[in-house]
C-alpha cells in the first residue's frame, strides 16, 4: 500500500494501484473512489463506493448499541434530532425523528409506529411478521381514499381468491358485497338501506334469507314503519299495499241495549282477535244470563273501532243464537255499526217481503258466538 500527497489531497492506495482511501482538499472522504464529490450534487462528506455490493458494518459490544445519528450544528450541545439505533442488549431497532422516536422494530419482528412495544391497548401501528396488522387511535384508525372513478376501495380474499370488497357508489353511499355478480348492499347516502350487485343498487333481484336447496332464514323481524308490497308508487310515504302491523290478542265481549246500554251478568264472556293491516277478524262467544239494557240487541267491546263510512257495515256470521227472540219467518243477521266498536243484530224477512228488516228486541238472556272480519 502506498502514501500520496499531492494538490492538498492524500491517498492511500492498494497494492494494485486501485483507490482505497481518499481525502480531498475539502476534507470529502472516498473509499473505493477518487472522486467523492461525483455522487450528489450538494457534495457527500464520505462516499463508498464498488463496482459490486457495498455496505458499512457497525460493530458494537454484545450489551451496548450500534448509533448513526443526525445532529443539528456542529457540536456537542446541539440537538440529536435523528438517529437510527440497534441496540444488542434487548435486539431491537429504533428510528428517531425530529428528537423524537418514532418508529421501532423489535425483537420478534415487530414494526411499531408511534409506540415502543407490542401493545393493542396502547396507540399506534403495528405489523407483525404473522401478517397481523393492528391499529389503534381515538380518531378514525383508517382512512382510505379512491380518486377519479368508482370501484373497489378495500378488496377481500381467501386464499387468493376475490371474496368481497368494498366499493364506492357514484357518490352515493359505499356498497358492501361478495364477488362482481354477488348480492351486496349499499348504505346509501340518504339514510336508505339497499340491495346492490356489482356495486350498484338493484330492483327486485335479491332475496332476504332462503329456503330452498337449504334454508338459511333470518329469526324475527322487528319494524317501526311497515311492510311495502309491490310498487309503493314512489312517494316515500305508506300506501294502500303497506302492511304496517300484525297483532293477535283476546277482549271482553259485552251485549248492550241500543236505548239503553244497561249492565250484563254473564255466564262466559271470550274474545279473541286477529288484526293484520287494518283488517281484524274477531272471534266472540257471550253468554248473558240477566241484563238491564233496553232497545234492540247489540254486541259490544269490539278491541278496535269499526272504520268509517257506508261502505263499513261488514256482515257478521253466527255460529250459535241461543234464547233470542225474532219473529217467525225471519233469520237473524248481524253486521258492524261504522266509527263504533258495536254489531248490530236485526232479522230479516225471508220468502216473498225479504226486503223487511226488523229489530231483535233486547233480552235478558241470550247465548251468542259469532265471527266478523272488519276495517279499522
Amino acid at each position: 500500500m502506498g502514501t500520496e500527497v499531492a494538490g492538498g489531497i492524500l491517498a492511500l492506495k492498494s497494492g494494485a494501484g486501485s483507490e482505497g482511501l481518499l481525502l480531498d482538499a475539502s476534507g470529502n472522504v472516498g473509499i473505493g473512489t477518487s472522486s467523492p464529490t461525483d455522487y450528489n450534487s450538494s457534495a457527500d462528506d464520505l462516499v463508498v463506493a464498488t463496482s459490486g455490493d457495498t455496505g458499512i458494518t457497525i460493530v458494537s459490544g454484545a450489551s451496548n448499541q450500534g448509533v448513526l445519528a443526525f445532529a443539528d450544528g456542529v457540536n456537542a450541545a446541539e440537538e440529536l434530532m435523528g438517529r437510527i439505533r440497534y441496540d444488542h442488549s434487548a435486539n431491537y431497532m429504533d428510528f428517531r425523528v425530529n428528537n423524537a422516536n418514532v418508529m421501532t422494530i423489535d425483537s420478534s419482528g415487530n414494526l411499531l409506529v408511534g409506540k415502543t412495544s407490542s401493545d393493542l391497548t396502547t396507540d399506534g401501528f403495528e405489523v407483525r411478521p404473522t401478517g397481523f396488522v393492528g391499529v389503534r387511535t381515538n380518531g378514525d384508525p383508517l382512512y382510505l381514499n379512491r380518486k377519479s372513478s368508482d370501484g373497489a376501495i378495500a378488496s377481500f380474499c381467501k386464499d387468493g381468491a376475490p371474496v368481497g370488497s368494498i366499493l364506492s357508489s357514484g357518490g352515493d353511499g359505499i356498497v358492501v358485497q361478495g364477488v362482481a355478480a354477488g348480492s351486496g348492499l349499499l348504505f346509501h347516502n340518504s339514510d336508505a338501506l339497499l340491495p346492490a350487485q356489482n356495486g350498484n343498487a338493484v330492483d327486485a333481484t335479491i332475496d332476504l334469507g332462503r329456503s330452498t336447496p337449504s334454508a338459511f332464514r333470518f329469526k324475527d323481524l322487528y319494524l317501526s314503519g311497515g311492510v311495502v308490497f309491490g310498487d309503493a308508487g314512489g312517494s316515500g310515504s305508506p300506501s294502500s299495499n303497506t302492511l304496517d302491523s300484525y297483532e293477535e290478542g283476546t277482549f271482553t265481549p259485552i251485549t248492550l241495549g241500543s236505548t239503553t246500554a244497561g249492565t250484563g251478568t254473564y255466564g262466559f264472556q271470550h274474545g279473541s282477535y286477529t288484526k293484520v293491516g287494518n283488517l281484524v277478524t274477531v272471534n266472540i262467544y257471550v253468554d248473558t244470563t240477566s241484563h238491564t239494557g233496553t232497545g234492540s240487541l247489540r254486541v259490544g267491546g269490539l278491541p278496535f273501532t269499526v272504520k268509517g263510512g257506508s261502505d263499513q257495515y261488514a256482515a257478521v256470521s253466527f255460529g250459535e243464537l241461543v234464547s233470542v227472540t225474532k219473529t217467525a219467518d225471519y233469520i237473524i243477521s248481524g253486521y258492524t255499526l261504522p266509527t263504533t266498536t258495536t254489531i248490530g243484530i236485526q232479522q230479516i224477512a225471508i220468502g216473498t217481503t225479504e226486503t223487511t228488516t226488523a229489530s231483535v228486541p233486547m233480552d235478558g238472556l241470550s247465548r251468542l258466538l259469532l265471527t266478523v272480519t272488519y276495517q279499522t
